[in-house]
């Protein structure tokens, strides 16, 4: 699976980045989801924090076999991680406006006056036929809905002016901006009209992975601010860690009824792989010793029996 060179960096960098120089976009790799996406299309809603802004944007995970063959019809891996969500850029319908937005509300306001460097990852799906340039990130002070959309406005706060058409290589797009006001929401996909895009063949759908907002470059792709909510998301079996925060041992209380062997993953909160332990046995609960060198932050830990994933559930690291 391809992954940017950035683990090496982020043990080295993660005594030196504080609070607020974390990542203001919850679940930026969109690992974290309520349900498993079993179908694919429009299916944005499975993800914890995220939400159709307009039309029906697509939510893809390794769970589902939807990643990285993709029922659009390419193949892609994730830049980190399990996930990523896909959207169409621009469609031939609506005299060629038909337009999918994702959105989610960051962790916190954007303060009018401060510099935010923004930042996600863009490929475009082989599947499609076409391409297209304006392809950002717009903020909003009120949230939106799959049949309440956004306007296409012909800006955004951070976008690509050029047609992005690599359909192999993940390409980067990143900028700076000053709100002028207390935007509450991040939104994903091409905010511009036809008249006002560059737009090849009859439709242009993208994969989107790793969004990040933060007050100094080097926040993102480190801890997400989603590591000041601790509740576990919802899923196929109850697991319970103790102490949450921990410090470097953990408590998993796990009902493993058959008594099957299991194995235990741990990625951190941008979908990096941090540690496994192989051919556990959890009858009610086991303790766990970490004996890695975690940085603060939100860490993602999921229990797997052949190869399927049969519970998950969050830890905090202090």
């Amino acid at each position: 699976m391809f992954r940017l060179p950035t683990t090496f960096f982020m043990f080295i960098l993660c005594n030196y980045i504080g609070f607020s120089q974390q990542n203001l976009v919850p679940n930026p790799s969109f690992e974290v989801y309520d349900s498993c996406p079993y179908n694919y299309y429009g299916q944005v809603s499975f993800l914890e924090e995220w939400r159709s802004f307009r039309e029906s944007p697509d939510y893809g995970n390794t769970c589902a076999g939807s990643v990285p063959t993709s029922p659009i019809g390419s193949t892609q891996n994730p830049v980190t991680g399990n996930a990523y969500c896909g959207f169409i850029g621009y469609g031939a319908s609506q005299n060629g406006n038909y337009r999918e937005h994702l959105g989610a509300q960051l962790c916190q306001d954007l303060v009018i006056g401060q510099q935010y460097f923004v930042s996600m990852n863009i490929i475009r799906s082989s599947g499609w036929p076409g391409a297209c340039n304006n392809l950002g990130i717009k903020f909003s002070t009120v949230p939106f809905t799959s049949v309440n959309f956004p306007p296409l406005s012909n800006s955004a706060h951070m976008f690509s002016n050029t047609v992005i058409s690599n359909d192999s290589i993940w390409t980067y797009i990143s900028g700076t901006f000053i709100p002028d006001s207390s935007y509450s929401y991040i939104i994903i996909g091409n905010f511009f009209d036809s008249t006002s895009t560059v737009q090849y063949g009859s439709g242009a759908y993208y994969f989107v992975d790793d969004i990040c907002v933060s007050t100094d470059s080097l926040g993102c792709g480190m801890q997400s601010c989603a590591s000041l909510d601790v509740t576990p998301p919802k899923f196929l079996n109850s697991m319970i860690i103790s102490p949450n925060p921990i410090i470097d041992k953990m408590n998993i209380k796990f009902n493993n009824s058959t008594n099957e062997i299991i194995t235990l993953i741990i990625y951190d909160s941008f979908g990096r792989f941090q540690k496994s332990i192989d051919d556990i046995s959890i009858t009610e609960t086991i303790d766990i010793e970490l004996g890695i060198n975690l940085c603060k932050g939100i860490y993602f830990i999921q229990l797997q029996k052949n190869d399927q994933i049969i519970a998950t559930s969050r830890f905090l690291k202090n």
